[in-house]
């Protein structure tokens, strides 16, 4: 009888693991909003820096739109790519990356008091004049569109400690890239109402 209860207790746990791995496939896919209006419209970028231990890429991104100086952040993201949803039509140039770094934890005592404190380096992408033209897209309504492929070279500092230098920042937009960024959307939001926008 015991055997039985205890049969029937793994079976249980098996099938509710089951059902947090079912929902953990599900809840992974994108979470790319659907489109709001009719009209609205959605941009794709991909950026990232090369490091020698590996890719870094941004914690912040945002676009700015050119006719209110309005700047947006991106919706969600997948990898490389970051997209940024319902927009408005207009004109949208590249506005802001960085790469977050926790820096070297600092801890003090005095009196019997220990204070431990974290510190954050914002690591910024260097966005010259020439870059940022390059990234200007006119987007229309009911589209989707690339605004390019940002890539970039980041070295380790050893002050502060965490900091990266970021340089080398180059984007494209070849038709291979485009192609890519379009298929790999397609693959992980066909369900999200924007297929139909390309």
């Amino acid at each position: 009888m015991i055997r039985k209860a205890i049969d029937r207790l793994i079976k249980r746990a098996v099938f509710c693991c089951s059902s947090i791995a079912v929902t953990l496939v599900i809840s992974g896919c994108s979470n790319l909003p659907a489109p709001t209006d009719v009209n609205s419209s959605l941009i794709i970028l991909s950026i990232e820096a090369e490091r020698a231990l590996g890719t870094n890429r941004p914690d912040l991104v945002s676009i700015l739109k050119k006719e209110d100086n309005s700047e947006i952040s991106y919706t969600s993201k997948s990898g490389k790519y970051y997209y940024f949803a319902n927009l408005p039509a207009g004109t949208y140039q590249i506005h802001l990356a960085a790469i977050q770094t926790q820096l070297a934890n600092s801890t003090s005592t005095s009196n019997n008091v220990t204070v431990s404190t974290k510190a954050t380096n914002i690591n910024n992408f260097p966005f010259d004049q020439e870059i940022i033209d390059a990234s200007t897209v006119n987007l229309e309504a009911k589209k989707v569109i690339f605004m390019g492929s940002v890539t970039a070279e980041g070295t380790s500092k050893y002050f502060p400690p965490g900091a990266i230098e970021i340089s080398d920042v180059k984007i494209t937009r070849s038709d291979n890239e485009t192609q890519a960024a379009y298929e790999a959307f397609k693959k992980e939001n066909k369900d999200s109402g924007w297929i139909d926008r390309f």
